[in-house]
């Protein structure tokens, strides 16, 4: 599972994820998970029954969702008898993998996941033996949207044989690393380390970052101005908390219980771009 390769590329955000400030809510707490079958099946982004047990009761039915727990036994091994090799794709910023990822998570962003996974065959022939899972800080929208970019290209690649692709069992962790790090942070590294997002100690670094997945001039001063306005938020509205003891190690302050700021409600754009692909 660790193949030494840590590429700490970063990853775009939506406009959407930095200017709303209210977490993702469930599309309906009571969907069957026969009504969540039929929405993969539509969509095509998960178009086969998956090997592990995946979520209901998610804001993204249409994918593959895994709990905590489970990625937990993948972490520790324990489904060596369902897959030869498992990936896990962390889609956050540079600075959010530096200061506490899952063990053995690898930093990826949309063009080093396309070189990886779909110019490179390496990893192409493992089929259904191949289990990679993608998140980011609450999987509300960069790991969605690498998963579903590389599953169109995928379905392209394959289109004559489809529904046979390369990579069938692909998975998004439900709650992203929060949700990981609050129920598993002896399996993260640093042990416990969390920074967020919209820490205020990185708000330099989120700017280089977003500056950087801006296509023309418009939208990197578009990204730029969003940035500004993060920092007059943390700054004027929101209180910056002080470091906790046992958080994030050598990093500074992170705000890391601060469950209002997350990367936004992305479930409207997400159902959208599912129609689409």
């Amino acid at each position: 599972m660790n193949d030494g390769i840590r590429e700490r590329n970063l990853l775009s955000v939506s406009t959407d994820s930095l200017m709303h400030s209210k977490q993702p809510k469930l599309l309906n707490e009571n969907i069957s998970r026969q009504e969540a079958e039929l929405i993969r099946n539509r969509t095509k982004l998960s178009p086969r029954k998956p090997k592990l047990e995946i979520l209901t009761n998610t804001s993204l039915p249409e994918l593959n969702c895994l709990s905590s727990s489970v990625v937990a036994q993948l972490v520790k091994g324990e489904f060596e008898n369902l897959f030869e090799k498992i990936i896990i794709v962390d889609c956050r910023f540079e600075y959010e993998y530096v200061g506490g990822h899952i063990i053995g998570a690898l930093n990826y962003s949309e063009e080093k996941l396309d070189e990886l996974l779909m110019k490179n065959t390496d990893y192409q022939h493992y089929g259904d033996m191949l289990c990679i899972v993608f998140h980011c800080e609450f999987s509300s929208h960069r790991a969605p949207k690498a998963y579903k970019k590389i599953r169109s290209l995928d379905r392209k690649r394959n289109e004559q044989v489809y529904p046979k692709i390369f990579y069938p069992e692909m998975y998004i962790l439900e709650g992203g690393y929060k949700q990981f790090w609050k129920d598993y942070p002896e399996l993260c590294d640093p042990h416990g380390g969390y920074v967020e997002m919209k820490d205020p100690s990185f708000v330099p670094e989120m700017k280089i970052a977003m500056q950087s997945r801006g296509k023309s001039k418009s939208q990197r001063r578009f990204f730029s101005q969003s940035c500004s306005n993060i920092f007059l938020e943390l700054n004027g509205t929101s209180k910056i908390k002080q470091p906790r003891v046992g958080g994030v190690v050598g990093l500074g302050g992170g705000g890391v219980d601060n469950d209002n700021e997350n990367e936004g409600n992305e479930k409207n754009t997400l159902r959208t771009n599912s129609a689409r692909i």
